[in-house]
């Protein structure tokens, strides 16, 4: 008997999630149930139930800044910007100085267009931590947007030596130094970012547009059959692989 229930409870414990599903079902005030769930919802995209949950917390813990923030990232999640910006403004009155909610909001703001507001949210961010990777890596983004690309490869340099694994930061470095010239440095940043994820489609069409400007056609042609493969649906690089390989007919390499 004593076995049979002991199968029982363990059943109810085998994975995380069930565990925090198990409390809530015992307790369903348990605000710690809740901020998991919630926050696992967003990670996997149920942005709805991930509201749920973080919403039922501040009713019961409404100065409590993180789940806040936790609601706005699910409001975004979402797409209700302008709901998360609310989120986010208070937490940032409980709590002035953190930095990843001040990174969230200018992302809020970036959302709905409001550029500017945007800027000046990654840029206080990087005012209390300059090496925040993750907003370097955004406020490079918008700066490119606004047509300072040449100000950006600064924001991504810092942001890789802040973080050398960023492979969003290195991949839109690779991008910004195709559109300035610079191929070669391009096609180091690319290989670099699909060494860190092999199966980054925008690694390969990178890599394959550098690998073009460099003369390397055959090469180029490898990589935008390998970014094709795992995004089919990209049409630019389907339109830029249809052209290297006329192309490549039209002057074929030597034997």
């Amino acid at each position: 008997a004593f076995a049979v229930q002991s199968a029982r409870e363990c059943a109810s414990y085998r994975d995380e999630p069930q565990l925090w599903r198990t409390t809530l079902a015992r307790n369903p005030d348990a605000w710690l149930a809740h901020h998991h769930l919630g926050v696992q919802a967003t990670n996997a995209g149920r942005a709805a139930e991930a509201i749920a949950h973080h919403e039922h917390i501040l009713r019961v813990r409404p100065d409590d800044p993180d789940e806040h923030t936790n609601l706005g990232n699910a409001l975004l999640a979402a797409g209700r910007a302008d709901g998360a910006i609310r989120q986010f403004e208070i937490s940032l009155r409980l709590k002035p100085h953190a930095v990843a909610t001040r990174t969230n909001l200018g992302n809020a703001f970036a959302h709905l267009g409001r550029l500017p507001e945007a800027i000046a949210c990654y840029e206080e961010a990087l005012r209390l931590d300059p090496n925040f990777s993750i907003a370097l890596n955004n406020l490079g983004s918008l700066l490119v947007r606004t047509g300072r690309a040449g100000d950006a490869i600064g924001c991504y340099e810092t942001a890789i030596r802040a973080n050398p694994g960023n492979v969003e930061a290195h991949n839109n470095l690779a991008s910004v130094l195709l559109q300035l010239g610079r191929p070669a440095d391009a096609i180091a940043h690319a290989r670099t970012a699909l060494q860190l994820q092999p199966h980054s489609a925008v690694a390969h069409e990178s890599l394959a547009v550098g690998l073009a400007q460099t003369g390397r056609l055959a090469e180029a042609e490898a990589a935008f059959e390998a970014a094709l493969r795992l995004n089919p649906n990209n049409a630019h690089a389907r339109q830029n692989l249809a052209q290297l390989r006329a192309s490549l007919r039209a002057n074929p390499p030597p034997k």
